[in-house]
């Protein structure tokens, strides 16, 4: 199937793009994330505290082995 090619001005085709993004734009729906509206539990909310004190850092230094990886001897678990 062929179309006619009309003859429209520069000025006619932008107006009739605006037109048609505005229609699209005015049509489109945001929705927010649903993992950013989950409440917070209270270990999430304790964790946050701990990573804004500085907590979080001290207490992942308190477990770093002292020697190298090849060292570590037994296992956890």
């Amino acid at each position: 199937m062929s179309y006619p090619k009309l003859d429209f001005s520069m000025q006619e085709l932008q107006e009739r793009f605006q037109q048609q993004l505005e229609m699209e734009l005015n049509n489109t729906v945001t929705i927010e994330s649903v993992e950013s509206a989950k409440p917070l539990t209270p270990q999430a909310i304790k964790a946050v505290k701990l990573r804004g004190s500085g907590a979080a850092e001290e207490g992942r230094a308190a477990v770093q082995p002292s020697g190298p990886v090849g060292e570590m001897q037994g296992s956890v678990g």
